[in-house]
């Protein structure tokens, strides 16, 4: 017998539209706790005992540990490093 999983996608509608839970007001109150730390382009910021990781001026996901983006994304996906400062470019083309 194969067991059901469940999608987070497939419980907030089922939450959404069975109980009438209004996921948009949640995300509204999400998105104002967010603000100050997008603001300042923070990575994470706590909020009680939960961290908001963010991912530029999205919240990717809420832990109650501190993260980071990178550190989220699962072995073997593709994480497109941060640029350069222009003096290590500059070292780096020197050495060609």
């Amino acid at each position: 017998m194969v067991s059901v999983r469940v999608t987070d996608h497939a419980l907030v509608r089922w939450l959404e539209r069975h109980h009438g839970l209004d996921t948009e007001a949640f995300r509204q109150e999400l998105a104002d706790l967010a603000q100050p730390f997008a603001d300042v382009k923070a990575r994470n910021g706590k909020v009680g005992n939960l961290y908001l990781i963010m991912d530029g001026d999205r919240v990717v996901t809420v832990s109650p540990e501190a993260k980071s983006v990178r550190a989220l994304k699962p072995a073997g996906v593709a994480v497109v490093p941060e640029r350069l400062p222009w003096k290590a470019l500059k070292r780096k083309r020197a050495h060609k």
